[in-house]
């Protein structure tokens, strides 16, 4: 089938499946499909607990599992992976059935099919992932980010707490968490990645199709899913939010317009160049020179195009603090130095090997570079040359 992609690599010993479950939501669905993706990874209609599913994962000779929410842009993700290891290294004892007919009991034989919910787990979920959400506040820095996404893209996913809302989750019933499992089985735009050692596997396709059924169909493409998506603007603001804490945080939010595919590597030197490295002029000038910073770095959006500064200043300094900032923006349109560029790109060649050295973000590479370039083909080795 088109949506099982293989990533052979035999300098590891294991194997990781993860299976992606992608949506096309507002922002005010994302606490049902947070609070879903929650419940769905601790109970089943076999598995009734977490306790069974733990023990079960420890008689699949430490074989891991797990569930993740994530914000690709204005498109919601909801992965199911597990990792083992390869047959030839457990002396021929295969986990790749046994692993598969977990995955499918979690995602297609779940408590919320049987159209009822524990009351009190039930509750126990709503209350977790408030806390999940409170966390993110207490949380200066990321809470700070977060914001700074909202300000950029209000009113869409992208602009939405991973979590949710907590006014919505409040409000949210047994009925609703139903209803969205259903949209996410039929609605979602389904791809899997398997990556690692695939040495002896030749038929793992096959096997996933054998366990999966017709349960593996895809509602629709990943080029479908991304076809019509239209790209969110707004004009940025300053907002400033007070507290009593001594230490501020500081962003900047800088929108990149009209990219190209080939613009995607140019702008991730940009980055680097920027505050993406130790090296970087922030890093250098602002942290080091002007002593303004703890920490200050710029990070790249690549679904929505974006850059956003984040620094963790004395609020004392932050009129200075915004001076340098905006004179590194400036000075970046006409003085990178010889030493900047290379050791930025030296920088972005070492992390490339990084990714290529773990089987999880050789995966998510795989499916960023799915949703963002429209290929399935493009490796990190490619990426790399």
């Amino acid at each position: 089938m088109d949506n099982i992609h293989l990533i052979n690599n035999n300098k590891f010993k294991g194997i990781y499946i993860s299976f992606n479950y992608t949506l096309d939501i507002e922002q005010e669905d994302i606490s049902k499909y947070a609070i879903l993706a929650s419940i769905l990874s601790k109970s089943s209609c076999k598995y009734k607990n977490q306790t069974e599913i733990e023990k079960y994962l420890f008689e699949l000779n430490g074989s891991t599992f797990d569930t993740s929410v994530q914000k690709l842009g204005d498109l919601y993700n909801l992965e199911f992976s597990m990792e083992f290891v390869n047959k030839k290294y457990i002396k021929g004892k295969d986990m790749l059935i046994p692993c598969l007919n977990f995955l499918r009991e979690i995602i297609y034989n779940p408590i919320v099919k049987e159209q009822d919910i524990d009351n009190n787990f039930f509750e126990t979920e709503i209350k977790n992932m408030l806390n999940r959400i409170k966390g993110i506040k207490d949380e200066k820095m990321q809470y700070a980010i977060s914001q700074t996404e909202k300000l950029i893209s209000p009113n869409t996913l992208f602009g939405g707490n991973v979590y949710g809302d907590k006014e919505i989750i409040l409000s949210l019933s047994k009925k609703d968490i139903i209803n969205a499992y259903n949209i996410f089985i039929n609605s979602s735009c389904l791809n899997i990645i398997i990556s690692g050692n695939l040495d002896g596997y030749d038929d793992i396709s096959k096997n996933i199709e054998n366990v999966f059924k017709k349960d593996l169909k895809n509602n629709l493409s990943y080029k479908e899913l991304i076809e019509n998506k239209k790209e969110s603007s707004n004009e940025f603001e300053e907002k400033i939010e007070k507290d009593i804490l001594n230490q501020s945080i500081i962003t900047f939010a800088l929108k990149i317009k009209d990219v190209t595919k080939d613009d995607f590597y140019n702008i991730m030197m940009y980055n680097s160049i920027l505050g993406g490295t130790a090296s970087s002029k922030l890093f250098q000038i602002f942290r080091e020179k002007e002593s303004l910073a703890y920490t200050v770095r710029s990070r790249y959006y690549r679904f929505k195009n974006v850059i956003i500064i984040y620094a963790g200043i004395d609020i004392n300094n932050y009129a200075r603090a915004k001076e340098v900032i905006n004179n590194q923006i400036n000075e970046m349109i006409d003085n990178i130095s010889d030493e900047e560029f290379y050791s930025a790109k030296e920088s972005l060649l070492s992390d490339f090997n990084e990714w290529d050295d773990s089987k999880v973000v050789s995966a998510k590479m795989k499916l960023s570079n799915m949703l963002s370039f429209k290929t399935d083909t493009l490796s990190i080795e490619e990426m790399y040359d």
